[in-house]
């Protein structure tokens, strides 16, 4: 785990998935780093993403709307 890489390294980290950081514990920061960004949003989308979430329906389909999520959860916004 480094400091996050052209990003803000007081929020975001750089982090090699190589085995050397237990699954369970790599799922945890995906999760935390997930509910940070959904927070942002309006209460609607936040309600449908934490649903999806929730019922393990994860994968993001490649939307133009999706593509905004992830360029804002690589940006840290």
């Amino acid at each position: 785990v480094e400091p996050g890489f052209h990003m803000n390294k007081k929020h975001w980290n750089t982090v090699v998935y190589d085995g050397s950081v237990e699954d369970s514990l790599f799922r945890e920061w995906v999760e935390h780093s997930f509910r940070c960004v959904v927070q942002s949003m309006p209460k609607k989308r936040q309600a449908e993403l934490l649903g999806k979430w929730e019922s393990g329906e994860t994968k993001m389909e490649n939307t133009a709307e999706n593509q905004s999520i992830r360029n804002s959860m690589r940006k840290g916004i």
